[in-house]
């Protein structure tokens, strides 16, 4: 987990600090960060996570929070 921390926090301060070098230029930067994409492991995975941890914020059922992270 940590690799994953320190990997998104470089991504994000190399965004800003080139974001702030080029908007003098009327250069825009931006970065999208994807989200988990199901079907997979990993989308099930964190699904039954959530729905394990005891969260007011997850439904206690894996499919129930699936489909609360679908947009509509």
């Amino acid at each position: 987990m940590n690799l994953y921390l320190y990997l998104s926090l470089s991504l994000y301060v190399y965004i800003h600090t080139t974001r702030l070098d080029l908007a003098p230029y009327g250069i825009r930067v931006n970065a999208i960060s994807p989200a988990l994409i199901g079907p997979g492991y990993m989308w099930s995975r964190q699904n039954e996570l959530h729905a394990s941890c005891g969260s007011p914020y997850f439904p206690k059922d894996p499919e129930a929070v699936a489909q609360s992270k679908i947009a509509r």
